[in-house]
């Protein structure tokens, strides 16, 4: 039995037992349709869930489980939300903590999945050349970066949604009277990311972005908009 830790705290949960705990890793707090949280988290095909500090295996991917997004209030059953795993997109279902299911949702061959999220309770995917599907309904929401740059992450921020591209930063703004919107790009604090932002990552904090580089820079700044 391992415990999950954040940063340098005390443990916040007890692991249970699995066969391995490798890496990618991801961990999110869901509301229940009861009332309560639950704190799920990933580790390599396994996903781990509990309302107390104990956390059992609860479910075991086809593949590694890279990306998890669950709405602040479930639509159906116990808990419902979606899953990236081995390059599929998974509709997860549980009528209970200890009950798990996984349906997969058929995206285009040619786009490799890369972040599930919800915008309010809308659950979206994002693939890697910027795309974006809504979820479980697949309408394309946003077109690709430009050609030859793909996407390292996304990330949300006061309600805008934001892609980090290889090469810079994107906001995505409507288009009057059109479903797909438009990617902009957005200015930089100077001398940031000469280098591009290849396996770099972003994070949101309110209205404040942190952004990593993969050789270790970082920058933060407020984003412009926020109520």
């Amino acid at each position: 039995m391992g415990s999950l830790r954040v940063f340098d705290s005390e443990p916040i949960a007890k692991i249970g037992a699995v066969a391995s705990f490798d890496p990618p890793y991801a961990a999110v707090q869901a509301r229940t349709a009861t009332g309560g949280r639950a704190l799920i988290v990933t580790a390599g095909f396994s996903l781990l869930a509990g309302e107390g500090n104990e956390l059992p295996l609860r479910f075991t991917a086809p593949g590694p489980i890279s990306s998890i997004a669950f709405p602040s209030t479930p639509s159906t059953g116990y808990l419902d939300g979606y899953a990236i795993s081995g390059g599929e997109v998974l509709k997860l279902t549980a009528s209970a903590v200890h009950r798990w299911s996984d349906v997969a949702i058929a995206t285009p061959l040619a786009l490799v999945p890369l972040e599930v999220w919800y915008d309010d309770e809308r659950a979206r995917v994002g693939f890697d050349d910027g795309t974006v599907f809504s979820l479980p309904s697949r309408v394309e929401l946003a077109p690709p970066l430009k050609a030859g740059e793909e996407v390292v992450d996304f990330v949300q921020v006061c309600g805008q949604q934001l892609a980090l591209g290889s090469k810079g930063l994107y906001r995505l703004e409507p288009i009057a009277g059109q479903a797909v919107g438009k990617w902009v790009p957005m200015a930089l604090p100077a001398g940031f990311a000469v280098g591009g932002f290849a396996r770099g990552r972003a994070h949101a904090s309110g209205n404040a972005l942190y952004l990593f580089t993969r050789g270790g820079d970082a920058a933060s700044w407020t984003i412009p908009g926020c109520p």
